[in-house]
């Protein structure tokens, strides 16, 4: 329950995990989880409180500008994809991509990303959002920054966990390539074990 699983190129949660937004999330090694400029992240979430905010899963610690990757679903119920080149928040280094399509609505939904050389791209449901809100969209954010942080699930970190998630999480997979839109409505076709 909970952990990650290695497989070749891909590592994943297994298992329902329920996170009450009051308590610590959890964690896996860093060490699996240098991206570069290629990547993919997939999984199902229930966002138990609508309106509350949290983050999914990321590998994100603002404390110690180790901000690489964040998955989160912001108080309008969106999925929110921030990514940073360098570690830090510096607005030519980061891309903060929000999805026009609710995820915080007390039922399953398949969530996704991928990351191309700078190209952000997210999915929802199995189907690659095409309205999303750039708030922001580095010119220099061409890759994902080596971060030295944990994986946090269901948290990020500020020193301490915060921006604790309220809801259930399966099935979170990484990839260290990019799926193609076919493959990840294939995923969610699969639909949840």
């Amino acid at each position: 329950r909970g952990q990650f699983k290695a497989a070749s190129e891909r590592y994943r949660t297994i298992g329902g995990v329920s996170f009450d937004g009051a308590h610590s999330g959890a964690t896996a090694d860093h060490a699996d989880f240098a991206i570069g400029s290629k990547c993919t992240v997939f999984g199902w979430c229930n966002c138990a409180t609508p309106g509350a905010s949290g983050s999914i899963i990321g590998q994100f610690d603002t404390a110690t500008s180790n901000r690489a990757w964040l998955v989160q679903v912001n108080t309008s119920g969106k999925m929110v994809v921030l990514t940073s080149a360098d570690g830090s928040s510096t607005a030519a280094q980061v891309k903060n991509y929000a999805s026009s399509i609710t995820i915080g609505d007390s039922r399953f939904h398949s969530f996704a990303f991928t990351f191309d050389a700078g190209l952000l791209r997210l999915y929802v449901d199995g189907g690659e959002d095409g309205a999303v809100t750039k708030t922001g969209d580095g010119a220099s954010a061409i890759t994902i920054f080596d971060s030295t942080a944990v994986v946090n699930i269901g948290c990020n970190r500020n020193g301490a966990d915060v921006n604790l998630y309220t809801g259930i999480l399966d099935e979170c997979r990484f990839y260290k390539t990019v799926k193609t839109p076919v493959q990840i409505m294939a995923m969610h076709q699969l639909g949840r074990p």
